[in-house]
């Protein structure tokens, strides 16, 4: 199996993972069994996403789904702090890991895309 541990994107969501588990312990109930729950299974979906796409011949659907599923969590995150159940700060930082996560694996699957057009192209 391919090492994972390696990839920044893996170390960066990985990290999130614990943060916001650590994060939403301090949530009222109702929003840590809820919407915090949502967000802490689509972030571990997000981890699992990763590996598997490292692993994988074809990365571009792994990467398709990670994406899919950072952007749902960016809204869920968005309403946590709307509902009020996040700090400011704890909001900006979710906020901005989520979009380094994003452009992260955004450039892996256009490396991904274009790694695989040059090797046709040969």
């Amino acid at each position: 199996m391919a090492q994972y541990e390696h990839l920044p994107v893996f170390k960066a969501i990985y990290d999130f993972n614990i943060y916001f588990h650590t994060l939403s312990r301090g949530f009222p109930k109702d929003v840590r069994y809820g919407l915090a729950g949502e967000v802490r299974t689509l972030a571990s979906y997000v981890m699992n996403q990763v590996v598997l796409a490292n692993t994988a011949a074809a990365k571009g659907p792994h990467l398709v789904r990670a994406e899919t599923s950072l952007e749902l969590m960016k809204i869920k995150v968005r309403m946590l702090r709307d509902l009020k159940a996040m700090k400011v700060s704890s909001y900006k930082y979710a906020s901005s890991t989520l979009i380094d996560i994003s452009k992260q694996i955004a450039a892996w699957k256009t490396w991904s895309e274009n790694g695989r057009s040059k090797g046709r192209q040969t």
